[in-house]
């Protein structure tokens, strides 16, 4: 099945004679049904003339709505003219249109691509990019910025909200209401992520189940369902420019829910790294570091639902020549992370190493009592000097002192500056708790590497790993090999790690670890 083309058709008039709005909307929809696109949005302007960009809101509109929605991949028009007949604004639509993967097509000059005037642009596009910067951060930014400091929204409202006309078709009144089922089931998702009782990806698929859906009719990725738990639009804002703007929109939850939730979206990015399901590879992370000790295929992980347990087993399959019973060889999974914390025990850092680390973690701890406190105490200082404003614009009002449009104005700079501060300090919290949790494991690393590793989370135990280990071997349930990486022996020679000779280390040592690395120690 072939994927659906979908374009935007732009319609402009301006001269008597020429062919009014009415009736290039029916010619261009009837060209792009024939040639296979799905129409999903007219934009249309009265401007009096093509050779200036200024009164042509909705070709500015067009533009920003290709900029959203990235399943755009056509602006068919009536003839090129209808989009700019200076060289300049031409040259600055149709690099606009190329950065964005939008190809330009007219219905009356169907061999465009092939003209001079299509070759000349491949030619100046340094310049032209150069000049689109400049001028589409001026004239569209702009544009979209008087709207959104009105609380206009100038885009597809998100999931649980729908854009709707209250006026007519010949005079749009375009506005967003709730959704009633999609808002809350929203609203559920919000509530429920505020408990702190579920990951991104477990909420998406409870709320898949209770009835949620994408705009596609299917389940939200997980990083499109964890935007829209970042999406401060529910709590009645509109983002524009990394900065918050008060929108018309109904709220659908309150300030204190929507910030709870920013929180724990931090707490659980701590050591956040892309990958598909987070879950297994969160907890089965050893996985790349075991290999089976009787085939030598690769071990992976699961969990037992009938015992509520995890383990490691060999994942050579039955039609492969290598294939064994794993009778015997399933490996607990908190069994195996005993054992290799152990093995962790043969190193001790260098009284070099320890002292880099500990002045390193010195550094990050008055980094944190200085810098980063200093600034939130600033900040919660100023917000509390914000709200006094407020209460006091407040009185002003009730008692006639500034009018209705002072007070709006004012009330509207008061409420922005305190939810920026708000964004700072959830992001300078974050930082903090980086910083402690970075301080707590160098401390741990310099005074006792098992504990180092025991303590850490999955991610930084992998950095571990990587250090010190290639791999191990598992046969009945224990490791029968130790594998120690390349780099060991380097760091061995040159006396920035050494072995603990003890004798439960010797145990480990002779029995489980290549003698070359011994030797080279």
């Amino acid at each position: 099945m072939d994927k659906p083309k979908y374009a935007i058709l732009y319609t402009r008039v301006s001269d008597i004679g020429q062919l009014n709005v009415e009736e290039q909307e029916p010619m261009l929809r009837k060209f792009a049904q024939q040639e296979g696109f799905i129409v999903k949005k007219v934009f249309t302007d009265n401007a009096k003339t093509a050779t200036k960009m200024e009164g042509r809101e909705n070709l500015y509109r067009a533009m920003a709505y290709i900029e959203q929605d990235k399943s755009i991949s056509t602006l068919i028009v009536l003839d090129t003219d209808r989009l700019a007949r200076q060289e300049s604004d031409h040259f600055l639509i149709k690099a606009f249109l190329k950065k964005h993967g939008v190809k330009l097509v007219s219905k009356n000059q169907p061999g465009i691509d092939d003209t001079i005037e299509g070759q000349l642009l491949d030619g100046v596009m340094a310049s032209v990019n150069a000049f689109y910067s400049r001028i589409s951060g001026r004239k569209i930014s702009n544009m979209l910025q008087q709207l959104v400091e009105k609380g206009r929204t100038m885009y597809k409202a998100p999931t649980g909200y729908v854009n709707v006309n209250i006026g007519t078709e010949e005079k749009p009144i375009k506005t967003v209401e709730l959704e009633p089922n999609n808002s809350r089931l929203m609203e559920n998702a919000f509530e429920l992520f505020g408990t702190d009782n579920y990951s991104i990806s477990e909420l998406n698929e409870l709320m898949y189940e209770k009835g949620l859906r994408s705009p596609r009719g299917g389940k939200f990725e997980t990083s499109g369902f964890s935007k829209l738990l970042q999406n401060p639009y529910y709590i009645g804002k509109i983002k524009h420019n990394k900065k918050l703007y008060d929108g018309k929109q109904p709220k659908l939850i309150s300030e204190k829910l929507f910030y709870q939730c920013q929180r724990i979206i931090q707490e659980h990015n701590q050591y956040a790294i892309r990958r598909r399901k987070p879950e297994n590879h969160r907890k089965f992370f050893l996985r790349g570091f075991l290999k089976c000790g009787i085939c030598g295929g690769n071990i992976t992980g699961s969990h037992v639902q009938k015992k509520n347990c995890d383990y490691y087993y060999c994942s050579v399959k039955q039609y492969d020549k290598r294939y064994h019973s794993n009778k015997g060889q399933t490996t607990d999974i908190n069994s195996l992370e005993d054992q290799i914390t152990a093995f962790f025990g043969l190193f001790k850092l260098s009284p070099k190493v320890i002292q880099e680390v500990l002045g390193r973690a010195k550094e990050i701890l008055e980094e944190t009592h200085g810098d980063i406190d200093l600034r939130k105490e600033k900040l919660t200082r100023d917000n509390m000097s914000l709200e006094k404003q407020r209460q006091a614009l407040e009185v002003k009002l009730l008692e006639g002192v500034i009018s209705d449009d002072t007070y709006t104005r004012q009330h509207f700079r008061v409420d922005n500056e305190i939810e920026q501060n708000k964004i700072e300090i959830i992001g300078i919290d974050a930082n903090r708790k980086d910083n402690t949790k970075i301080f707590e494991g160098l401390v741990r690393l310099a005074n006792n590497l098992p504990k180092a590793y025991k303590k850490a989370p999955p991610e930084v135990k992998m950095m571990y790993l990587n250090i010190f280990w290639e791999r191990f071997e598992l046969k009945d349930t224990e490791i029968s090999k130790a594998v120690p990486s390349k780099a060991v022996a380097a760091l061995l020679n040159e006396k920035l790690i050494r072995l603990k000779e003890t004798p439960e280390t010797m145990v480990l040592i002779t029995k489980f670890w290549w003698a070359i690395v011994v030797s080279n120690h």
